[in-house]
């Protein structure tokens, strides 16, 4: 039904001059509808729809969710302008209500955009832009040239591009990745390599059915099922590893020192890629997390626990190493929170769409129990990392150690295209319990190691000794959130912003663990939450 409505609205005319260029760029998509008509023309009709339901989705989800208003004729002119890179010859101008498209500065067409009573119609604005991409193609070798999804491509790009840096355009293969990165996929639980033209098998993840199965670091592939790997690129493999949950692939491995290869059964399961280590040393539980996906919390509370469970009495603290962490789930960060946490505000989340609006508290005990805790972070940390960091400093929970994070303070959404493809759109800010934003500004350590190259005892001794001044740059930090970008700029020159990866940190955090007095000065050189003057007023916009 829906199909049917937004072909009623279409113009007979722009449809007859369109039909060609959604065979090109229908292509994607076509898969998702229905069984084609068996007229030509109406084949063609329901391919130039696909690709307008995947444009005006585009426009709809954008004018709808980003956190700026924008205009659907500032997105429509952007995506016809995104052509400009496959072809740099062609340009798109704009006066009154005319859209000019030049190739090699010469006028090919001109075009009527919507009037004012359809100036919000992402459908009419899609249609408008297949219409220019038909024009645009017909003139240009180099559009001619392209597939459906290197077009999709400019087009997106040219949509998102002037939006900020986080909002990004993704196709199907790269969107499809993306998802087995957040959520999962299914697989058997290897990692390989191409060596020497042979396939190896270089680490074999733990609890997984490779590991059950037996299979080894050093093995090599021949086979997956009855197709032969030598020679096939490493996404060609990887692809043919992956599958259905419960499905079952057929290994063919020879394994070092033997004469023939044995054959594998083995059935695929939900890998989530592991972005938790941990290690215990005297007394400290370090526990590394790499980014956020949806297995972290859960994988962070099983280390803290296997720490407790071997140290027993004589565990000391916790250590939490964010450096390098670029973020990932949000509401796994939050989780993470959560577990070292017994109340209080975690993290809050304000857009301009009605569902942005999100306000997170602890809810369960603290699995430590009080004992120390320490978060390192860097100039790297970003978005999730930031918000844990933040979290567990704005409570007084834990003694931030590093250098100023990344200051990436913005949600990004994901929506589904109807061709599979994704678009990541920014769409809410991050507020921190204290209430600041940490857009442009990030996280302030409360032992900062920016440019130290002296040992923990001096970087300890230097926080220490500039505690009146870390509190007062952290109090106008907790009121930052009308300055200007500059200010912002000054105020993390404080401690600036490093990738660090050297031991200072973690000597600093091992220093402090192993003196709880000098843990206990150094997480009272900040202003806790009950110290910090708070701005939380939460109130979402009515739906």
């Amino acid at each position: 039904m829906t199909r049917m409505i937004l072909f009623a609205r279409m113009n007979k005319g722009a449809l007859s001059r369109t039909l060609p260029v959604l065979i090109l760029l229908a292509g994607l998509v076509s898969a998702c509808a229905a069984p084609p008509p068996a007229s030509t023309d109406n084949r063609e009709a329901v391919q130039r729809l696909a690709a307008i339901e995947l444009l005006s989705a585009g426009y709809t989800q954008i004018s709808d969710k980003y956190i700026e208003s924008v205009p659907m004729n500032r997105l429509a002119l952007e995506a016809v302008r995104g052509l400009s890179a496959i072809d740099p010859n062609l340009t798109v101008l704009s006066a009154g209500q005319t859209i000019r498209l030049l190739s090699a500065e010469q006028e090919i067409a001109r075009f009527s955009i919507p009037g004012d009573t359809g100036a919000a119609d992402p459908i009419l604005w899609a249609g408008l832009t297949v219409d220019i991409l038909q024009t645009a193609r017909d003139a240009s070798i180099a559009l001619q040239r392209q597939k459906a999804e290197k077009i999709y491509e400019a087009v997106f790009d040219g949509m998102l591009s002037n939006l900020d840096i986080h909002s990004r355009y993704a196709g199907r293969k790269q969107a499809r990745h993306n998802r087995n990165r957040r959520d999962g996929f299914g697989g058997i639980g290897i990692r390989f390599r191409i060596k020497n033209d042979e396939v190896q098998v270089f680490r074999v993840l733990e609890e997984t059915p490779a590991e059950r199965a037996g299979l080894k670091r050093g093995d090599v592939i021949t086979h997956v099922g009855n197709v032969p790997v030598k020679g096939l690129k490493s996404h060609d493999i990887a692809m043919k590893l992956h599958g259905p949950l419960k499905s079952v692939v057929m290994l063919s491995v020879l394994r070092p020192g033997q004469q023939h290869p044995r054959v594998y059964k083995i059935e695929r399961v939900l890998i989530v890629p592991n972005t938790v280590t941990s290690r215990l040393s005297n007394g400290v539980a370090y526990i590394r997390v790499d980014s956020f996906n949806q297995k972290t919390a859960e994988r962070t509370a099983r280390h803290v626990r296997k720490a407790q469970a071997k140290a027993g009495a004589d565990l000391k603290g916790v250590v939490l190493d964010l450096r390098g962490n670029p973020g990932g789930l949000l509401k796994q960060a939050i989780e993470i929170a959560d577990l070292f946490l017994e109340k209080g505000s975690i993290v809050s989340t304000r857009g301009r769409h009605p569902d942005s609006y999100q306000y997170y508290e602890a809810a369960t005990d603290d699995i430590i129990g009080g004992l120390p805790l320490a978060v390192l972070v860097d100039g790297k940390s970003a978005s999730a990392a930031e918000v844990l960091a933040a979290a567990l400093q704005d409570s007084g929970r834990a003694v931030i150690i590093g250098s100023t994070s990344y200051g990436k303070g913005t949600v990004q959404t994901v929506i589904r295209l109807p061709n599979n493809g994704e678009i990541t759109l920014t769409w809410s800010r991050l507020h921190s319990p204290a209430g600041y934003i940490f857009h442009n500004l990030g996280v302030l350590p409360s032992v900062c190691t920016s440019g130290h190259s002296h040992d923990a005892a001096g970087s300890i001794r230097t926080a220490l000794g500039q505690h009146a001044k870390v509190l007062a740059i952290l109090e106008t930090w907790r009121h930052s959130n009308g300055e200007t970008d500059e200010k912002r700029n000054r105020l993390r020159e404080f401690c600036p912003p490093e990738r660090r990866r050297k031991n200072l940190e973690i000597e600093v955090a091992e220093r402090l663990m192993n003196e709880p007095a000098l843990y206990a000065r150094a997480i009272t050189s900040a202003p806790t939450l009950a110290e910090a003057p708070r701005e939380l007023s939460f109130h979402p916009p009515a739906p």
